[in-house]
């Protein structure tokens, strides 16, 4: 035997190979023979649906809380738009901030989530000072929400590997960054979630783009972040309502906040299956869609279903 160690830690023979490397190995020469034989078969099981069988999904996410969230908020109502909403709770009631009293009323409908409480720079503070401004923050939406705040973004967009790291313990289960991927696909990571694109990245080229994805794409998610106050300053509010009535009223779009999202892929691969893949459990308090043999198939929350 030779003294270098594997990757899992164990000690490698002559050929490189590790015991954990070997029963690998001799696993999958199992598993291949027995579905070469006939011994084990397997149902054709697919991953492509939203809730209720639809193929793509639209989220929207907005930054401060400023006034200007008002007029957006009556956009998105008036064409169907669902968002989230990441908010400052410490700049409630000042300036060009929203008042607190108008919070829940506002943003029924959609996501209230965090952007902490004074929007600074987290990748610079102490750790005891970034639970602060988090908790702070989601302390107090909760307070005018009604319900427990569990996603944020990132004040400026910055953020680090430690910060990833530290907010599933304060209670944050996604968190938006600025870095557009201008593609349709879901995160890797819901705490480093990469949007779609920036509203001034080409929007209407976006929304084109999107509507013509054909069934092949695999849950394409068209999302777009910004700040209201920039349809104020740049004086085109009409880009944001001609994009809401281009994407709108697709029966194949599931229009969705961020944390809505992030629960239904959760869910979707909480999934439990019979090795056969013919028994499925859905361990989640929310129906998820699955494909048998290509066609759409509800799975309902806390059910065992023979497929």
């Amino acid at each position: 035997m030779t003294g270098g160690k594997a990757g899992d830690g164990s000690v490698k023979d002559e050929d490189g190979k590790s015991p954990g490397d070997r029963k690998r190995k001799a696993v999958h020469a199992i598993i291949i023979e027995q579905i070469s034989t006939g011994e084990v078969s397997f149902m054709n099981i697919g991953f492509g649906f939203y809730p209720g069988g639809k193929r793509k999904a639209l989220t929207m996410s907005y930054d401060d809380g400023q006034v200007h969230d008002r007029k957006l908020v009556e956009i998105f109502n008036r064409y169907g738009i669902r968002g989230t909403f990441h908010l400052n709770s410490g700049r409630f009631d000042t300036d060009v901030f929203l008042k607190s009293t108008e919070i829940r009323d506002l943003f029924e409908g959609h996501e209230i989530s965090a952007h902490t409480l004074n929007h600074p720079y987290l990748t610079i503070l102490p750790g005891d000072m970034v639970a602060t401004e988090v908790l702070e923050d989601r302390k107090n939406l909760e307070e005018l929400a009604g319900y427990p705040v569990r996603g944020m973004s990132y004040p400026f967009g910055a953020y680090s590997q430690e910060l990833v790291e530290i907010l599933p313990f304060l209670g944050i289960e996604y968190c938006r960054t600025v870095n557009s991927h201008f593609g349709f696909q879901l995160p890797d990571d819901f705490l480093a979630w990469h949007p779609t694109c920036h509203h001034k990245q080409g929007l209407m080229e976006k929304a084109e783009a999107f509507r013509k994805i054909g069934k092949w794409a695999q849950m394409p998610l068209l999302y777009v972040w910004g700040h209201s106050f920039e349809f104020e300053w740049d004086k085109n509010w009409d880009l944001i309502e001609e994009f809401c009535k281009t994407v709108s009223g697709d029966e194949d779009v599931w229009y969705a906040t961020n944390i809505e999202i992030a629960d239904y892929v959760k869910a979707m691969k909480s999934l439990k299956f019979s090795v056969d893949r013919k028994i499925v459990h859905n361990p989640s308090a929310q129906d998820v869609w699955i494909s048998v043999d290509g066609e759409p198939c509800r799975i309902e929350a806390g059910k065992t279903v023979r497929l």
